[in-house]
């Protein structure tokens, strides 16, 4: 099915619009059959998130409106969220998208993976606007090395690097700078030449294997499966049942006898008088 594109202005710009001209970026829009008939419905989202079902296992469905499972994910597998769905009852559904397909899953049965926009939010104390003193554009420029691009500051995780410095200090526009436990300093970039909510090390921006904070990356906690109930402590064990069983049809057995043989000498006493 021909996928539609749709087309938006960057919103990370941050109070840095008059740094660098604002730029177009595309939103791929899911080859999803519900998606295509509901998309004026649905509002963009385009984060990681992982599983987090109440018993271990988290549920994909085809659509919000179907009973029909498609997948079953983990506790702990990481999922990219495109877009959401509101049902009629409020129920909030997203779209996961993965190589061989598409499903629909409870937001309140996933956990958001910590990512650039909630270490702004939980440092925005910390974060100062950008002031190139330090020269540090000039600095940028000159490095024979690929400059190392981050998810966040001490997240470990790479985006990729910047082989060369295309344009100026209007076109890199670092808005925000961040001091880490380190003494490090970060750099904040709300977009530059495809690269969005990314971060550089103005300090050791070649540098691919610098601190990693274990306080932000730790995994948050989730649900965990839960065991199978134990059979009841009373419930009679099988042996037992047959033994009672038995029991009884000997008893009855037993009072059949002893009523036939009343009744027999019963009788032949009548038949003697």
């Amino acid at each position: 099915m021909k996928k539609r594109f749709v087309s938006v202005f960057c919103a990370l710009m941050l109070g840095a619009l008059s740094a660098f001209p604002a730029a177009a970026d595309v939103i791929i829009e899911p080859d999803d059959s519900f998606y295509t008939s509901h998309w004026e419905e649905c509002d963009y989202l385009g984060n990681q998130y992982y599983a987090n079902g109440q018993t271990g296992t988290l549920t994909g469905y085809r659509s919000p409106e179907s009973k029909q499972e498609k997948k079953t994910f983990q506790n702990g597998e990481l999922l990219y969220i495109s877009f959401t769905y509101t049902d009629e009852t409020g129920t909030d559904w997203g779209v996961v998208e993965q190589n061989d397909g598409t499903c629909w899953v409870r937001l309140d049965e996933i956990v958001r993976k910590y990512d650039s926009e909630l270490f702004r939010e939980e440092h925005a104390d910390a974060l100062a606007p950008f002031d190139d003193q330090a020269g540090d554009y000039e600095r940028l420029r000159d490095l024979d090395g690929e400059i190392v691009v981050w998810t966040y500051p001490g997240s470990g995780e790479s985006s990729g690097t910047i082989t060369e410095f295309e344009g100026g200090p209007d076109s890199f526009g670092f808005s925000e700078c961040y001091t880490d436990e380190n003494g490090l300093r970060w750099g904040y970039i709300g977009y530059y030449y495809g690269w969005r909510d990314c971060w550089i090390c103005l300090d050791d921006p070649t540098n691919a294997a610098l601190p990693v904070n274990e306080t932000l990356t730790a995994m948050p906690v989730l649900h965990q499966a839960q065991p199978d109930a134990p059979e009841s402590e009373h419930k009679p064990e099988r042996s037992t049942e047959l033994l009672l069983a038995g029991g009884l049809v000997v008893a009855v057995v037993g009072m059949t006898a002893v009523l036939l043989v009343v009744f027999y000498r019963r009788k032949n006493s009548e038949d003697l008088h």
